[in-house]
């Protein structure tokens, strides 16, 4: 009778302790921003002259075709002109949409690296300060200390030249 209760216990507290880890991954994120093709299709009519270009031509063949419709003159051709819109409208944002995420891929690679640059360029500095102190104290000869100038140099360079990448002038 002990175990059996020891057992119910033991049960109680591992299904207790289940729960609220499901409700915390059912729970929607409170800063989780959601992307969809309505909301990317707005955008990138507002923002590109290719999607503009894409939704007008689709928007005159719709057009074209329900008048047509409405007179009914509809030929071959006509359904033809208008599949062939609807697949350039597509194609259009789907390559806009690609595009845009290779862009954004892109800018979060060379983020990156700017950070690492700079880390790599602070170490640098902080090694030439320490080089400095150990040439005024002669435990560090001059040629030592110039190639630790010429490196923390580099660096500072090489993080500016990845700043200049990532930001694109914008600062």
């Amino acid at each position: 009778m002990k175990r059996f209760a020891v057992f119910l216990v033991a049960l109680a507290t591992c299904a207790a302790a289940s729960f609220p880890a499901a409700a915390a991954q059912q729970a929607p994120q409170p800063g989780a921003v959601t992307v969809s093709l309505g909301t990317m299709e707005t955008v990138l009519s507002d923002y590109s002259l290719d999607a503009k270009a894409a939704l007008n031509t689709l928007d005159q063949a719709r057009s074209g075709y329900r008048d047509k419709k409405e007179w009914g003159e509809i030929t071959q051709a006509d359904r033809d002109t208008l599949s062939a819109a609807e697949l350039t409208y597509r194609d259009t944002f789907r390559h806009l949409v690609l595009s845009a995420k290779r862009q954004y891929l892109t800018y979060c690679a060379d983020s990156s690296l700017l950070s690492a640059d700079e880390a790599a360029a602070q170490n640098a500095r902080a090694q030439l300060e320490t080089d400095a102190a150990m040439l005024r104290q002669g435990y560090l000869s001059q040629n030592a200390y110039n190639e630790s100038l010429e490196n923390s140099q580099k660096l500072d360079a090489a993080a500016r030249a990845q700043d200049t990448k990532v930001t694109q002038g914008r600062k």
